[in-house]
């Protein structure tokens, strides 16, 4: 029976895949079983060892680790961390990222996730969204998005992602730009 769930939750047909180059993020589990014996001489020695690959990670378990990236804070003790993602930034390079990016091709505006300009929701449903609104008063074309683990959108980035040709946004000076970035947690 052909399920819309066939390779999420189970072995099936239909297979998570990258839609493009970029490097997509998975999470998995690997499970290693080990068996020790006795030797014979007081010590113990490997009888058998099963390494089990590829094991889903669990909707609750996403659901954890969305909220920890949200919210800055470790939800089983109730202690402040630092944000994940401190900044939002829009630049003008078209250059495909790069899974070692740290900085955007030619960075154009910022803004905060301390500033009103800038908020994240922890939507429940292992999506986080960052909402970032751009209004500088400036005129250029939005080639590029990424965020930051840094106050000063470069060094840590965090995520990288170019717009294609058709898709790319000129601004005005009067023009504002609001973008919703989404980090979205799946087991693939």
């Amino acid at each position: 029976m052909k399920s819309i769930l066939n390779g999420i939750t189970r072995k099936g047909i239909t297979e998570i895949k990258s839609p493009n180059a970029h490097a997509p993020m998975g999470m998995r589990n690997r499970v290693i079983v080990e068996r020790h014996t006795p030797d014979g001489k007081g010590g113990s020695k490997l009888a058998q060892r099963v390494v089990q690959k590829g094991n889903i990670m669990c909707s609750a378990g996403l659901d954890r680790l969305n909220n920890l990236l949200a919210t800055g804070t470790n939800t089983f003790t109730g202690t402040a961390l630092a944000d994940w993602t401190q900044t939002g930034a829009i630049g003008t390079d078209d250059t495909l990222p790069t899974f070692n990016d740290t900085i955007l091709g030619a960075s154009t505006a910022t803004v905060h996730l301390s500033l009103t300009n800038m908020t994240r929701s922890d939507a429940g449903a292992r999506t986080l969204e960052y909402q970032m609104t751009f209004d500088d008063g400036l005129a250029y074309t939005v080639k590029e998005v990424g965020l930051f683990a840094s106050n000063d959108g470069a060094g840590v980035c965090i995520a990288h992602s170019t717009l294609a040709a058709s898709d790319q946004i000129i601004k005005g000076v009067s023009d504002t730009i609001n973008i919703s970035h989404q980090i979205i947690l799946s087991s693939v």
